[in-house]
């Protein structure tokens, strides 16, 4: 029996969230909450454990630096979850910035779904 994991996918469009979580469906044993903004998925944090957050970086009300940011001044590094970016924006300095405030993947839109499957199951395996 696979031991359930948990992931938080943060994403404003109610499109790209279905997207993303059809790609979630294909990993066994993962189960996923969703977030509009970067403002409720800290909220989930607040209450939940996550084994993997998927992010969006372009979101009204907080947008992903602000909630990697955030979650980095409220959490030492032993408690955040890993942090994979699904983001349209792919420029240099995104990637750089991302990177330095601790995100461990960067799959760029459009995604496709055994593309993301396989960027969680690695995030997965390496926390293992």
């Amino acid at each position: 029996m696979t031991a359930t994991r948990r992931a938080l996918v943060i994403e404003d469009s109610p499109t790209m969230r279905q997207l993303i979580t059809l790609a979630l469906r294909r990993i066994p044993g993962l189960s996923f909450v969703e977030a509009a903004d970067g403002a409720q998925a800290l909220e989930h944090l607040e209450h939940d454990r996550f084994d993997v957050v998927l992010l969006d970086l372009n979101m009204p009300v907080m947008n992903g630096f602000a909630f990697l940011e955030a979650m980095v001044a409220a959490h030492p590094p032993e408690a955040r979850p890993p942090v994979i970016v699904v983001s349209t924006e792919s420029g240099r300095g995104d990637v750089q910035r991302a990177t330095a405030l601790g995100v461990v993947e960067y799959v760029t839109k459009p995604v496709r779904g055994p593309d993301l499957a396989a960027a969680v199951n690695r995030v997965l395996a390496a926390r293992a």
